[in-house]
């Protein structure tokens, strides 16, 4: 278990991240290999939301896709205000990506529908993390025709001098850092 307290304008949220004891044992003994030691259970899309200026963001979501799930974090105001895990049941039979792809587009607007009614703020952009490399192309150009608002590649935040897999891979960790 981990946590972390984000201050709000007038109050505290506290983001609390579970795992399994043996998913998190799994992880310490590969790094163990390379003398690293696990020190933080997280989750990456709040560590990609450091990289974001949230001075200039100030309404949007943030979307992590991996190859099983997807993440999504509403930021309004500038402030954390909503953050969904989600499995992707699609796999990679014929079919399933383009249905997952349906299904995030549906997530998304479900979401910036419910946010409007409920803050009255419309999302300006989404930010987009692949952790699957290999459909990329085909999501992002799928996210882009299938929603209203536009997107962008998260990885286009990262400042440091890598190459661009480098950046998609690396950025939640460099998020970390920053």
């Amino acid at each position: 278990m981990s946590y972390d307290v984000v201050k709000a304008k007038d109050k505290k949220r506290v983001i609390l991240t579970l795992a399994r004891a043996a998913v998190v044992n799994e992880y310490e003994n590969f790094f163990s290999q390379f003398q690293l030691k696990i020190t933080l259970v997280g989750v990456p899309i709040l560590a990609l939301a450091n990289l974001i200026d949230l001075g200039k963001e100030r309404d949007f979501f943030l979307i992590n896709i991996e190859k099983d799930s997807f993440g999504l974090l509403a930021v309004t105001d500038s402030e954390l205000f909503l953050y969904r895990q989600k499995p992707l049941m699609g796999g990679r039979r014929e079919g399933r990506l383009t249905e997952s792809i349906q299904n995030i587009v549906q997530e998304i607007e479900n979401t910036a529908q419910f946010i409007q009614d409920k803050e009255r703020r419309e999302i300006a952009c989404i930010w987009v993390r692949f952790g699957l490399l290999e459909s990329e192309l085909e999501i992002f150009s799928q996210l882009e025709s299938g929603l209203r608002i536009p997107v962008k590649k998260a990885e286009s935040l990262v400042d440091f001098r890598l190459r661009e897999q480098e950046k998609r891979i690396l950025a939640p960790l460099l998020g970390q850092v920053q």
